[in-house]
């Protein structure tokens, strides 16, 4: 694994990247491979930004507002958030976490400029409808998850952050925020670790809504304060590691969950080695049927990756 993190690192994939791997709670490997900058290599106690992988964290979030009959997976967005609206109108809690509520915002550059949370929402809640709700699929970087967490604060009053931190993370025993402070950035220094450009590409639509990839400079603006810092629930942020990228810093940030949180590769590994537990939060019942749900009934190609969305080892 870490003769292909380098190899990796040497192909310019990545600057550095963190690895932990444990089986039955043994500690099999924990390493780190690279720099952060020239001259400072990276540690294994370094933070990195989570990104999509906290979605998960809020999903269980939702579905446990379900299970307490708070919320029908049926039920329409626009029952939570004010101004729903422009085709979106029938969208519904199960197809946001699904990845078919039409809204992905491909190529809108309101989730790198500085706004308030609630603006952002109603940026979201006034877009256009990319298609028909439900009709076809396409992941949702951020506009799904931030909707959710603004779906559990409608119904449980509490910040998403507040209930994550309450109701999923303290039981499962795990420690993560949603988001890395101002005063915790200037805290943690060099140890928490800058997002490379490494190439990365986004889709935008075209005029004939066709997607083209297109160059992302994610450094610009991921390493600026205020979106380190973004921690609202609705923008889901967690550090992805392993896969192609492994726990490289340019995949980073846990954002509501995507919850962006400050975690190491071994916190990455506490946080989804909580996520077995989760049937001590939801029924076991419940998840299967969800799961099976989902794969007999959404196997639908992904407009921005052009491959299935649902598929059993998919995401």
């Amino acid at each position: 694994m870490l003769e292909l993190l380098e190899r990796q690192r040497v192909d310019d994939l990545h600057d550095c990247a963190q690895v932990y791997v444990s089986l039955a709670g043994e500690t099999l490997l924990d390493a780190a491979i690279g720099e952060t900058r020239p001259g400072r290599a990276l540690r294994t106690d370094d933070v990195m930004l989570w990104y999509s992988s906290g979605k998960p964290l809020t999903t269980v979030a939702v579905l446990q507002l379900w299970e307490q009959g708070r919320l029908g997976l049926d039920d329409r967005i626009a029952q939570y958030v004010d101004g729903w609206a422009n085709g979106k109108e029938a969208c519904t809690i199960r197809q946001v976490l699904i990845h078919t509520g039409g809204f992905p915002m491909y190529g809108s550059n309101d989730f790198d400029t500085d706004l308030d949370s609630a603006e952002v929402l109603a940026r979201i809640a006034a877009t256009p409808a990319a298609w028909e709700p439900g009709t076809k699929a396409g992941y949702h970087p951020v506009t799904g998850w931030k909707v959710l967490g603004a779906v559990v604060e409608a119904v449980d009053g509490r910040p998403i952050e507040t209930y994550l931190r309450d109701e999923i993370l303290a039981p499962l025993g795990a420690s993560s925020s949603l988001g890395v402070s101002r005063e915790r950035q200037l805290e943690l220094g060099d140890a928490l670790v800058p997002v490379a450009w490494k190439g990365h590409r986004f889709p935008v639509v075209e005029d004939d809504g066709g997607l083209r990839m297109v160059p992302y400079r994610i450094d610009k603006v991921h390493n600026e304060p205020w979106h380190v810092a973004t921690g609202d629930g609705r923008r889901q942020l967690l550090i992805q590691r392993g896969g192609r990228h492994a726990a490289s810093p340019h995949l980073r940030r846990l954002s509501g969950v995507k919850t962006g949180g400050e975690k190491k590769a071994r916190g990455h590994d506490e946080g989804y080695s909580t996520l077995k537990h989760v049937t001590t939060l939801l029924c076991p019942a419940d998840i299967s049927d969800l799961v099976n749900h989902v794969e007999r009934n959404h196997q639908r190609r992904d407009r921005s990756v052009q491959r299935p969305r649902f598929s059993r080892g998919g995401s």
